[in-house]
């Protein structure tokens, strides 16, 4: 993530308010930046959400396919992640985002998803057919990009998915659409293990979430830990080149666990806002 050089005066400040609990633009340690959610932005997609934060916009579509399974896992399907960005970042940097991004999102997904009770709910024919859910996502603006933006966008938009529901020829081994039918969500035991995750950054032996840029240029490390809709810690990375204490990387599992569960709260009750909204949109632009 790209941050400011700032002075050691800047430095000082920014360290000496976060001490006392207040930050630049008012935020308590703990407190995410305003989150707007949109969710069906993409009408050829099988669902989709987009996340504004600041300056960041963050679009995500999930396309379901039937494809072959992985002979390791013959009766389940999978959920397959990709992050873009755009913008104008250098080609060098750019790739290094995406890279970074999509293995912290995979890996969520993966830890999260790893029970097979639950991708079997996606399963059509063992060995031969499954629901691949492709979840794609672009980040429109990356100056301050976090982790959990990006989770946000393809938790809402898996949330949103539909999908066709298919008739099982047991005896030919094959299936055909219900064209009849509507079209169904996600199974509820699947959205549940779906993560959502905290990026805490240190600046000194204080913890904030969703750090500015200015916060970031005073912070030599960061984690991240995702959380499940059950309310399990699935995943942590870190990030920067700075260490963590034992004692602080307790208190920071504690505090993000916390976080993140009044985030599922907070992005669901968004969510049902953006559905009840009948006014036709375009991005978060509404007419």
């Amino acid at each position: 993530m790209p941050v400011p050089t700032i002075s050691a005066a800047e430095r000082q400040f920014v360290l000496d308010g976060v001490a006392q609990g207040v930050r630049g633009d008012g935020r308590a340690k703990m407190d995410f930046r305003h989150i707007e959610l949109e969710v069906g932005t993409l009408p050829q997609a099988n669902g989709s959400a987009l996340v504004r934060v600041a300056d960041m916009v963050v679009l995500a579509g999930v396309k379901a396919a039937i494809e072959a399974p992985t002979a390791k896992r013959p009766k389940e399907g999978r959920i397959e992640v990709s992050v873009e960005v755009s913008g104008s970042a250098t080609s060098t940097s750019a790739d290094e985002l995406v890279t970074s991004h999509t293995a912290v999102l995979d890996s969520m997904m993966k830890a999260a998803c790893k029970d097979p009770a639950t991708m079997q709910l996606l399963g059509v024919i063992a060995s031969k057919y499954c629901w691949v859910l492709h979840v794609d996502v672009v980040v429109l603006g990356h100056k301050n990009v976090t982790p959990d933006m990006i989770a946000i966008a393809a938790f809402a938009a898996l949330k949103d998915t539909r999908y066709p529901v298919l008739v099982i020829n047991e005896a030919d081994a094959d299936y055909s659409l219900d064209h009849t039918a509507e079209m169904s969500p996600l199974p509820k035991a699947l959205t549940a293990a779906l993560p959502l995750c905290v990026t805490l950054s240190r600046l000194g032996n204080h913890l904030i979430t969703d750090a500015s840029s200015h916060e970031l240029a005073c912070s030599d490390t960061q984690i991240t830990i995702a959380v499940n809709g059950k309310g399990n810690v699935c995943c942590v990375r870190k990030h920067g080149s700075g260490s963590w204490e034992p004692n602080l990387l307790f208190t920071a599992l504690r505090a993000s666990h916390l976080a993140a569960l009044e985030l599922f709260k907070q992005v669901d009750a968004l969510a049902q806002q953006a559905r009840a909204d009948p006014r036709p949109r375009m991005g978060l632009i509404r007419f």
